[in-house]
């Protein structure tokens, strides 16, 4: 079926584009771009990990997605603290700190690891799209043509991608039980879209970056 193949083998395959753009664009990214060309590097490793555990080993391999869960956050929260220019303040530190302890109290207390991470995909998922909308609100204010910003592409790719799998992250658990495996598909279907929406703009904003 076209859109399982699209889903486990297309999606996951096409981070490469950004990858690549990201790498050959490197030497001349500002560093949090680099940030973001790290996180393209964590997702294809720990996601290539995930599917060789699921699929050859037949294991659980939910543990993968709360580890990366926890890195994605960190790396996403460090991008937006040099994006929104506000380095110097100590309370970005303070909600890294913070979005660490919840992806771990979750793990040990309240969402077992090999249950798909919902409740810290929700609360990164929140995170997300609020500086994202801080970002744009902030565009809004300065005279200058968003299409050639390469941030604008990073934030639009990282604010479509959030704010449409928000409902998916809430509700994924009862969703994986619940629901028969073709109407899964269609929702795993519109979280890959939304996830190669995002690749797509992030090679974008790699391609606009000049020196």
């Amino acid at each position: 079926m076209f859109w399982k193949t699209f889903s486990s083998i297309i999606v996951p395959l096409f981070i490469l584009v950004p990858i690549i753009t990201g790498l050959i664009k490197y030497k001349i990214l500002p560093f949090n771009f680099k940030i973001l060309w790290f996180y393209l590097i964590v997702t294809a490793v720990i996601n290539t990990a995930a599917t060789i555990t699921g699929r050859v080993f037949h294991s659980n391999n939910m543990p993968f997605f709360h580890l990366f869960t926890l890195l994605e956050g960190l790396m996403l929260i460090s991008f937006y603290k040099y994006l929104l220019r506000e380095d110097k303040r100590k309370w970005f530190i303070y909600l890294q700190v913070t979005f660490a302890m919840i992806c771990i109290l979750t793990a040990l207390f309240f969402q077992s690891i090999y249950l798909y991470s919902s409740y810290t995909r929700y609360t990164e998922s929140i995170i997300c799209i609020l500086f994202a909308l801080n970002y744009f609100a902030r565009l809004a204010t300065m005279d200058i043509k968003p299409l050639t910003l390469p941030a604008f592409y990073f934030n639009t790719g990282i604010f479509l991608y959030f704010s449409g799998s928000f409902i998916l992250f809430i509700f994924s658990n009862l969703i994986l039980q619940k629901l028969s495996p073709s109407t899964m598909l269609i929702f795993w279907t519109g979280h890959s879209t939304l996830v190669l929406l995002m690749y797509i703009l992030f090679s974008i904003g790699f391609i606009k970056c000049k020196k």
